[in-house]
């Protein structure tokens, strides 16, 4: 039976999550981390999505994007799935897949789901212990929403306006 297609919309909010082959730690050393950062910045910039939450483990990752008419989510998983994993093969000197099958990814409408899934998001380093607070995590965006200074890298305004907008809530009720 083939698979089905993604339901994708223009402008949609989503929640990306890819994990590495049978738990393969695809992420090992800290520069791994740094190059999938970074190639999230370019496709960014390319596609100008809006990056409003992450988090990368050492075998899979979150995302929390939301796209927009120029932004297909699977045109940029696609080029982000498949650089890292030409670069994780060359620099591992392995072959094979990378990925566990196809990317996940859930459509999440404005509700208060939300804010359940971005604690859900920052705080799996926490749960696995690798860290006692979410926002001393290196590879996760907790730490821009803790901070009066945000990174540039994940938009915290996007998420902030949504609270505010729909619940009356400030980016506090998210650290």
């Amino acid at each position: 039976m083939p698979r089905q297609p993604r339901l994708l919309i223009q402008e949609g909010l989503y929640h990306v999550i890819s994990r590495g082959n049978a738990k393969l730690k695809i992420f090992r050393q800290d520069d791994d981390f740094y190059y999938f950062e970074k190639k999230i910045k370019l496709l960014r910039n390319e596609y100008g999505f809006i990056l409003s939450c992450y988090c990368i483990m050492q075998n899979h990752f979150h995302l929390l994007i939301k796209t927009n008419k120029n932004a297909c989510l699977s045109r940029i998983m696609q080029s982000l799935l498949t650089s890292y994993a030409m670069r994780f093969n060359h620099k591992y000197n392995r072959v094979g897949i990378v990925f566990q099958n196809r990317f996940k990814s859930f459509l999440v409408s404005h509700d208060p789901y939300l804010i359940t899934l971005i604690d859900y998001i920052h705080q799996n380093p926490v749960r696995i212990g690798f860290v006692e607070k979410a926002s001393d995590y290196k590879f996760s965006s907790a730490k821009a929403y803790e901070s009066d200074m945000p990174d540039g890298f994940v938009d915290i305004d996007f998420l902030e306006g949504l609270l505010a907008k729909h619940y009356g809530l400030s980016r506090t009720i998210l650290t």
